[in-house]
């Protein structure tokens, strides 16, 4: 780092070739795979009590997995105002 601070030129090669980099061209995005993806409908969620938070203060809802099961999960948390 220190040789980097005494040869300016190499600073200011590095920053052009970065700059250039991100001005070469788009990126391509891949495409959402209808076989990977689930939608769940805002109204079939099933959202139970947060662990020991007061009733109405916090829920939650299972989407995939399990909290207990070895593996994956995914939890939505739903926070209530107060």
């Amino acid at each position: 780092m220190m040789d980097m601070l005494m040869r300016p030129d190499l600073l200011a090669a590095s920053v052009l070739m970065a700059g250039a980099s991100l001005t070469s061209r788009d990126a391509d995005a891949a495409g959402a795979d209808p076989a990977m993806t689930r939608v769940v409908q805002a109204g079939a969620i099933s959202w139970r009590q947060l662990y020991n938070f007061l009733p109405g203060t916090a829920e939650q809802a299972i989407l995939h997995g399990g909290l207990h099961q070895p593996g994956q999960y995914f939890v939505l948390i739903r926070w209530h105002r107060g």
